[in-house]
């Protein structure tokens, strides 16, 4: 019993920061939105919410904008990134848990939570600047590039195995932070040479070959 209600808890936490974080990089149109100043109801801005530009699952210039309109006091922005800031100092004390080797039997565990704060947290320095946040998710990826050199429990000829599905599902959450964090020189020359080459070498074979996956 206790086993299960830490695994719902877990997942969560996992799905508040995660939905947070969408909340941060989406927006509520795909064009031009006006949005009523926070400073006078009666004045209005046109607030251009650009679409994805210079990184994966979002850019700089998108977190800047959605920063603009969250210091403004416009929602959903400014509680998300409340959430994203408070998530990311909550993590700041906290340390990996990588795994060798890699063998995820459920939809929870070490591997997704590690991905989602490495995010998380580059979320955090993308939005205030702070390099404290960038080093933090630079440690959880490295992590895992210098533990993890095998997994288990993948089957790309199919896809359907746990470790190949969960990998697919959260590994590009790693990929996102590491972009992100990339202007605050926190990821060096050499670890970026090793990331991309764990990717290569260790995560990318688990991925299901099959054309409909």
């Amino acid at each position: 019993m206790h086993a299960r209600a830490t695994a719902r808890n877990a997942a969560r936490t996992y799905m508040m920061s995660i939905t947070a974080c969408i909340i941060l990089l989406s927006g509520v149109c795909l064009s031009i939105i006006a949005w009523p100043d926070a400073s006078s109801a009666a004045t209005t801005n046109a607030v251009l919410v650009q679409p994805a530009t210079g990184g994966y699952l979002g850019s700089a210039l998108e977190l800047a904008q959605r920063k603009t309109l969250a210091s403004q006091g416009v929602e959903p922005y400014k509680s998300a990134m409340s959430n994203v800031t408070s998530f990311a100092n909550g993590k700041l004390s906290s340390s990996p848990k990588p795994q060798e080797p890699l063998n995820i039997t459920g939809t929870t565990g070490a591997f997704v939570d590690d991905t989602a704060t490495a995010y998380g947290l580059a979320l955090a320095y993308s939005t205030s600047g702070d390099v404290k946040y960038a080093q933090k998710s630079r440690d959880f990826i490295m992590a895992w590039v210098n533990t993890t050199k095998t997994t288990v429990n993948a089957c790309p000829d199919s896809g359907s195995c746990q470790t190949s599905l969960i990998i697919g599902r959260v590994g590009p959450g790693f990929v996102f932070a590491a972009n992100l964090i990339k202007p605050s020189g926190a990821l060096s020359a050499a670890d970026d040479t090793a990331f991309r080459n764990w990717l290569r070498t260790v995560i990318l074979p688990t991925a299901s070959t099959r054309n409909n996956n």
